[in-house]
Order: structure tokens, then C-alpha cells, then sequence
């Protein structure tokens, strides 16, 4: 079973460096945000396993941006032939070592774990229209939070003019777990239809939109893991959006017992704290790998 991580990150912080030290030996692709210094990431302590991208992408949140980082390392794993590919945030930590993943990977082989959730009138909005610069502040003042959902609500912005070449729109998890053979299929995708990509650019959050649309166009759709489960746990991540105070929550060792009776085939979790007990941690994960 050969697998490849790929990480987006911004920052290198204790749980980027936990998710390596936990994945060691195993082929680790990291994007680093361009607005970040990559010197803090201490290349020259990395060993061969982990590659960091050349061609680097300023990330803004909820921007077209966040799809071009994913291209850029779906493309630097195209030719490598790897049965699975992890797609991960640096906030991410295995839930399980990483012989139990791949052991849970070979017993599910050809499964495709992608997130995906019912669309509504608001997710088509988001790549319907074309979206300006402050749109993508995730911390909107009280007056920018006003405008934009009166644009929205009144449709008072500019139609997106490549929306009508999509196809049938669906929305998730960003975050997969997809076979070598999808992974290409979507950069062969993309190639062969650059009025696809075009539509992306723009869009509100179309990262959340962009794999889903094209896999649930393919044969792929077929393959997906367990669709009656929520688009988190069909993609075998753990991701709290409903009990915060922060949403998604942000994890520590007091969550361990909430993690493992949620879902037993969930492998990665997100967002840690960079203050949880790694001596805790590492033991939690020794007793759930076993």
C-alpha cells in the first residue's frame, strides 16, 4: 500500500511537526502559504520522504487560491503512482499509526473517502456570482457582514459567466482520502475542460465544491465510502462543527474520548491545539491503534 500525505499549511507550529514525526519514512507532500517564511520550516533537518513545493500559492481563505494549492500538490504526486492520497491540513493529527491506516486502506481498497453533503440555494450562490477582495476576510467588520449579505440576498453582483458550463454541483468536507487513479482523473479533468477551472475563479468558498463536482460527475461517485454518514466521517476525518466555542473546535487531550466514540474508522482529526499534551497523545493514539 503506498500512500501520500499532502499537507496545506502556513505555519510550521508543534502539531505539523507531531503529524511528521507520527508519519515518518511515509512520502509527505507540504504546501507552504507564499505569504510564509519557509525557512522556519527547518529544511535542512527534513529527510528525503518529505518534499516541500516549489510552486507556492499566496492562500487567502475561501479564495480560488486554496484550489490552486490542491492542483499544485495533486500534480506533484500525478506520475508517483500511489495507491491513496491524503489530502491534510497542518492542524491535522492521526488518530490512528500509520500501519493502521494503510492496513484500513488495503482492507477497503478501490473505496473513495470524499465528503459530501446536500447543496443548497446559498452553496450556488457562492460560485453563481463573482466575489470581491473583502468577501474573502474570514474576520468581516459588522458593516462588511451587512453588504454582503445584502448582495447576496438581493443578487446584487456580477453572474459569474462560465457557471453554466458546470455540471451538476456538489459540496463537502475539503479535506479526502482519494485513490492515485481519482487523483488523476481530476488533473486529467481539469485539463481537457479549462472553462471548469475558470468557473472556480471568483467563487465563494469553491473549494469546498471543486473535487466533489468533479467526482460526482465520474465513475467515481459509485466508489464513495458510506453515503448515509456525515461528509467529515465519509472522508474518515473527525471535524466537530457543533459544540465549539471555536467552529470548527479546537482539539485537545479532553476530546480524546468524545473522538473515539463518534466514528471507529475515522483516521486523521482536525483542528488540534498546539497546547495539548503530546505524552497524552501519543498514548492515545498507541491504545486506538490497537
Amino acid at each position: 500500500m503506498k500512500v501520500a500525505y499532502c499537507v496545506l499549511c502556513h505555519r510550521n507550529s508543534i502539531i505539523l511537526e507531531e503529524l511528521i514525526y507520527q508519519l515518518k519514512d511515509e512520502d509527505i507532500y507540504i504546501h507552504v502559504d507564499k505569504k510564509s517564511d519557509i525557512n522556519e520550516f527547518n529544511l535542512d533537518s527534513r529527510t528525503n520522504n518529505i518534499k516541500f513545493l516549489n510552486d507556492r500559492v499566496d492562500v487567502k481563505w475561501g479564495d480560488y487560491s486554496t484550489i490552486l494549492a490542491i492542483i499544485n500538490l495533486l500534480k506533484e504526486i500525478k506520475d508517483k503512482n500511489y495507491d491513496y492520497v491524503f489530502l491534510l491540513s497542518g492542524d491535522c493529527l492521526p488518530l490512528k499509526d500509520k500501519e493502521s491506516i494503510k492496513k484500513y486502506l488495503s482492507d477497503n481498497r478501490g473505496k473513495e473517502y470524499l465528503g459530501v453533503i446536500d447543496i443548497n440555494e446559498d452553496n450556488i450562490k457562492n460560485i453563481k456570482y463573482l466575489y470581491r477582495e473583502y468577501a474573502f476576510k474570514k474576520n468581516k467588520n459588522i458593516f462588511e457582514k451587512i453588504f454582503f449579505k445584502f448582495q447576496r440576498k438581493f443578487g446584487f453582483l456580477k453572474t459569474n459567466k462560465y457557471f453554466k458550463y458546470l455540471p451538476s454541483i456538489n459540496k463537502g468536507c475539503l479535506w479526502f482520502t482519494l485513490t492515485g487513479e481519482c487523483c488523476k482523473y481530476i488533473l486529467e479533468y481539469i485539463e481537457k475542460n479549462p472553462k471548469y477551472l475558470n468557473a472556480f475563479k471568483g467563487s465563494y468558498c469553491g473549494d469546498e465544491m471543486f473535487i466533489q463536482t468533479i467526482v460526482c460527475n465520474s465513475k467515481f461517485k459509485n466508489r464513495l465510502n458510506d453515503i448515509d454518514l456525515n461528509d467529515n466521517y465519509m472522508a474518515l476525518r473527525y471535524i466537530d462543527w457543533e459544540t465549539g466555542p471555536d467552529l470548527p473546535r479546537v482539539l485537545d487531550e479532553s476530546d480524546f474520548e468524545r473522538i473515539i466514540s463518534s466514528n471507529k474508522n475515522v483516521l486523521f482529526a482536525r483542528k488540534f491545539s498546539e497546547d495539548i499534551d503530546i505524552k497524552e497523545y501519543r498514548e492515545f493514539l498507541e491504545a486506538n491503534s490497537n
